[in-house]
C-alpha cells in the first residue's frame, strides 16, 4: 500500500512538471497596468528602453471581467507579464467601451530575451491563458 501511494505521488509530481501552462505567474518585477484610449493602429506595440519595457495591446473587452491585476517576472530567461482577471457570475453590462491596455515593467535586467504579455482569465473555476503580445526585446 505504501509503495502504491509513493508511486501515485511520484506520477502526479512528474506529470505536473510536464505542463506547458504556467501554474503561477512569475512575479518580482515592478509593473503597472492602465487603460488607454483605443486605437487599432499598430497594436500590439512593445517598446524597450533603459531598464523598462512598455506594452500596449487591445483589451479583450469582456464586460463581465474584473479590472485586470498584473504581475511580471522572469521565467526560463523570458520576461512574462501576466494580466489576471475573473469573469463575474453577476449580471454585467452589455456594451463594452473599446480600450487598450498599457503595461509597463521596470527593473528588467539587461540583455536580449523573449517578452510575452499573457491574459489569464478565471471563469467558473477554470483558468485560461492567451497571449496578447509576444516579441524579442533588447535592453542595454
Amino acid at each position: 500500500m505504501r509503495l502504491t501511494r509513493w508511486i501515485c505521488g511520484l506520477t502526479v509530481a512528474a506529470a505536473s512538471g510536464c505542463s506547458s501552462s504556467l501554474t503561477a505567474p512569475p512575479n518580482g518585477l515592478p509593473v503597472r497596468v492602465s487603460l488607454v484610449a483605443f486605437s487599432n493602429d499598430g497594436l500590439p506595440s512593445v517598446a524597450a528602453a533603459g531598464d523598462s519595457v512598455a506594452v500596449v495591446a487591445a483589451n479583450p473587452n469582456n464586460p463581465c471581467a474584473s479590472h485586470p491585476t498584473v504581475v511580471a517576472g522572469l521565467h526560463s530567461g523570458s520576461l512574462i507579464m501576466t494580466l489576471s482577471t475573473a469573469i463575474a457570475t453577476r449580471p454585467c453590462p452589455v456594451l463594452a467601451i473599446p480600450t487598450a491596455l498599457s503595461v509597463t515593467v521596470h527593473d528588467v535586467p539587461s540583455g536580449t530575451r523573449a517578452a510575452r504579455l499573457v491574459l489569464r482569465t478565471v471563469n467558473a473555476g477554470k483558468t485560461e491563458e492567451s497571449t496578447l503580445a509576444s516579441t524579442t526585446i533588447t535592453l542595454p
